[in-house]
């Protein structure tokens, strides 16, 4: 995970710099750079990936939480984690409603440091773990929708009416005479599914759809895949 340190007292960022090089015994984090202004801060989040930030506050140019609403409206999915020489309960409240995974206090130590770094690895592991579930959610729904057609196509093949269900999920199947069903055979299927594939056979469906689907499209035919 790479990290930035944002802070416009160099003994500031040489205290974080080096606590989070202590803490890095796994090799996990790694400072991408650091800035001493707001601006120099966005610059540096647009050339860098950064994961975690170490924000101050009271910055030159843009405040702190100031460069962290315009990091959120771009897009910027990061932590951040608040640094303040203010016990000031308004600028928890605003670092809160910035989405900040930690709110610490100048002078700080290791433990703190390290606490909201455990405290911004966990978070941003949960997010991955989500954006992760929700591919593959729609993913198995995108399978399953195919399986589904297929099963439909398969009906009228063999002369069977579709179900009022069917005909309503997939309406293009009420005119039954302007389709054809495609058969695509895979004589050494285990073996291209071993080698190409590394044996995931969701992604060699996936792969003969589009396969189908463009050979389709450059022959003109109406069909779907």
């Amino acid at each position: 995970m790479r990290i930035g340190i944002i802070d416009d007292e160099p003994k500031i960022r040489r205290a974080l710099r080096r606590m989070v090089e202590e803490l890095n015994e796994d090799g996990s984090f790694a400072v991408a750079g650091e800035a001493s202004t707001g601006r120099e801060c966005l610059e540096l989040a647009a050339h860098h990936r950064i994961d975690i930030l170490f924000l101050d506050i009271v910055l030159p140019g843009p405040s702190g939480l100031e460069v962290l609403d315009e990091l959120r409206r771009r897009g910027w999915k990061g932590q951040a984690v608040m640094v303040s020489g203010h016990n000031d309960f308004d600028y928890v409240k605003q670092a809160l409603q910035h989405e900040a995974v930690d709110y610490i206090l100048k002078p700080f130590d290791r433990s703190d440091i390290e606490l909201a770094l455990n405290k911004a690895r966990e978070r941003l592991i949960r997010q991955r773990n989500e954006r992760l579930s929700a591919q593959q959610l729609s993913r198995m729904k995108h399978e399953s929708d195919f399986r589904e057609l297929l099963e439909a196509k398969l009906k009228l093949y063999d002369g069977q009416p579709l179900s009022p269900e069917e005909l309503a999920r997939f309406p293009l199947l009420q005119t039954a005479d302007k389709f054809r069903l495609h058969l695509l055979l895979l004589p050494d299927y285990q073996e291209l599914l071993k080698q190409r594939f590394q044996m995931d056979r969701r992604l060699l469906s996936y792969a003969l759809e589009m396969f189908i689907q463009e050979a389709l499209t450059r022959s003109g035919a109406r069909e779907t895949v």
